[in-house]
């Protein structure tokens, strides 16, 4: 992905000489505040730092989106989907040309650089062993789940978006064009291909959570109902039993799906608003607003009710609307019960917005630290995990590192 010449390479070498083991002389704020700027300001990957990336190391898969811009010319590498900081802080992997953070390797050790200056030793998720086999249909089981960070199994059931059919797609996504041009995961998963990889997965690997979302279905009702199907043959792998994790869909038309998602199994649900201003919602979410931002709230509220204060997420995804309607939508639902949750915004490639920036690090920090506030005050926590939360601050403003 980029060149160096012999003084460069002599740097590098240098700081190998000279920092050591120099992740161990960085403390957890300094890391926190690195990945403020990697989610604001991407990275660059040295095509040798990919060496075992896809073997050894985890590969971004392309579950639902591609927030990597590569030269076309150029021979794509598979690339991680996150890198892991000193102290263990994890960030994803956007690869964007022309960052100051660079990651280059030298005997088999990473180092992060920012401006062509060494900052810290870095390292990249182990590959899952579930990647290694194949469902009994014969299908690679990382073309049906996902791993985040080091321990969540994630299944996008549903790797299309009918509202795309219409031009009503939220102006972020990228699934579509993700799926048609990457096409490295199956389209739609089936209940058996879920329960063979769950108990795969938790047979050889270190699972925490498991997680379930999906393109948007015209029929959201319908769309419950897959959910529903994975929740039951999740829950069926694991002898009968509950599982800790969310399922990530549009509210249904009726309410009580929600019931028989909860029945199947689901403890805690991911019903995303994406944006609180209004007029933003209409114009970034015109499918979702076509089900109506009043339903969103009464959604919220029965589920509160259903699943319990705390046990309800939404996405507000910061970068997207101005940052004072922003702080008022994570007041607003944290005073229904329902945990926001504020990922950065990134463009996708095939979407709308995909020539839109990244919002500023001074942004990203004064969402997180406001919503590390609610959440103390309401005794909410992040949703994913301090291992696997690679697109937030939340858990870095939830401890005070930011």
């Amino acid at each position: 992905m980029m060149r160096f010449n012999r003084n460069f390479e002599g740097v590098i070498f240098w700081v190998s000489a000279m920092l050591g083991t120099c992740s161990d002389s960085v403390d957890a704020k300094f890391s926190a505040s690195l990945k403020c700027e990697l989610l604001s300001y991407g990275l660059v990957i040295s095509q040798r730092a990919l060496d075992g990336i896809g073997s050894h190391f985890l590969e971004n898969n392309y579950g639902y989106d591609n927030p990597n811009w590569v030269n076309e010319s150029e021979t794509v590498f598979p690339l991680p989907s996150e890198v892991i900081l000193p102290n263990g802080i994890v960030s994803a992997v956007r690869i964007r040309q022309g960052s100051p953070f660079l990651i280059d390797s030298l005997d088999d050790k990473l180092f992060l650089f920012k401006n062509r200056i060494p900052v810290c030793r870095v390292s990249f998720p182990s590959r899952p062993k579930f990647y290694e086999k194949y469902t009994s249909d014969g299908v690679a089981m990382h073309r049906v789940g996902s791993l985040y960070g080091s321990n969540v199994l994630v299944f996008c059931l549903y790797n299309h978006c009918e509202f795309w059919e219409f031009g009503l797609q939220c102006a972020f996504c990228g699934i579509n064009y993700t799926h048609s041009s990457m096409k490295t995961v199956e389209l739609q998963k089936t209940p058996s291909q879920i329960s063979e990889v769950v108990l795969e997965a938790l047979r050889h690997d270190q699972i925490k959570l498991i997680n379930t979302v999906s393109g948007s279905l015209l029929d959201h009702d319908k769309e419950i109902e897959l959910h529903i199907q994975a929740a039951k043959a999740i829950s069926s792998a694991r002898g009968g039993r509950h599982f800790e994790g969310y399922t990530i869909s549009m509210p249904p038309f009726h309410l009580k799906y929600l019931d028989l998602l909860y029945d199947a199994g689901v403890t805690r649900v991911k019903l995303n608003l994406e944006v609180f201003s209004e007029v933003k919602f209409n114009s970034i979410c015109p499918g979702k607003a076509r089900y109506g931002r009043d339903k969103f709230f009464k959604a919220f509220k029965y589920a509160v009710e259903l699943f319990g204060e705390g046990n309800v997420y939404s996405n507000l995804i910061a970068g997207l609307e101005d940052l004072a309607s922003l702080l008022e939508g994570f007041k607003f639902l944290c005073s229904l019960g329902v945990v926001p949750d504020a990922p950065a915004f990134h463009p996708d490639r095939g979407s709308i917005l995909e020539k839109q920036r990244a919002p500023s690090p001074e942004v990203l920090l004064t969402a997180a630290r406001s919503l590390a506030k609610h959440y103390h005050e309401y005794g909410f926590k992040p949703c994913l995990n301090q291992e696997s939360s690679r697109s937030s601050l939340l858990w870095e403003t939830y401890h005070h590192l930011v």
